[in-house]
């Protein structure tokens, strides 16, 4: 697994809180309340996970050859098994494909300003693909998709966020002119999405 793959990992957590919606909700109640994200916080959570792959701030504190468990900003741990494999050119044509299921308990979290605590439930699928066709002078494709689960709390509120999510793109090629596009498509808690991802896009061995 790549020293980019390893640091690669984030944060989630908190069931929904139902019992307010069954007896009443009540004034002074410190209870955390049920409501969904808008998108904007959303695509935050989205990005804050997916950046943890260059943030520091996320510690490793348990290495393994298949794993890592990191200590999250603001408490928690999340941790991260997978696997990156290479396959024998088929029709001269080679894939690398990253696997990962990331699996944060009570991970605490900023995306872009948003603080964010989370848990997996039962936690994200991540996987990158970058395919390439020999002896042709065309830029490596990026394939794959992110899916799963989380519950999260944000501000006093909590849910559970579904994904399911599209990648596409092309890798940008060292001595080149060129850098590295990348989409998500799909839906994202209950929302659906097309945005940008080449800031954050870590293919694999990267």
């Amino acid at each position: 697994m790549s020293a980019s793959a390893r640091a690669g990992i984030t944060s989630f957590a908190i069931a929904p809180f139902v019992w307010a919606l069954a007896v009443g909700a009540c004034a002074d109640s410190t209870e955390p309340e049920s409501s969904p994200l808008a998108l904007a916080e959303a695509t935050a959570m989205f990005v804050g996970l997916r950046s943890s792959v260059s943030d520091t701030t996320f510690v490793p504190i348990f290495v393994s050859a298949d794993s890592i468990v990191v200590r999250c900003p603001f408490g928690g741990q999340a941790r991260l098994v997978g696997s990156l494999d290479g396959t024998p050119p088929v029709n001269d044509t080679v894939r690398v494909v990253s696997e990962f299921e990331i699996a944060p308990v009570n991970c605490g979290f900023i995306g872009q300003g948003f603080r964010f605590t989370v848990s997996g439930n039962p936690g994200i699928r991540d996987v990158t693909a970058v395919v390439t066709v020999l002896n042709q002078n065309l830029r490596p494709v990026l394939e794959g998709g992110l899916s799963g689960a989380l519950d999260w709390e944000l501000a006093g509120r909590t849910g559970t966020c579904e994904m399911d999510l599209m990648l596409s793109g092309s890798l940008g090629v060292p001595g080149v002119p060129s850098t590295t596009t990348a989409r998500y498509m799909g839906t994202m808690c209950g929302y659906e999405v097309d945005f940008d991802a080449s800031a954050f896009i870590s293919p694999p061995g990267g």
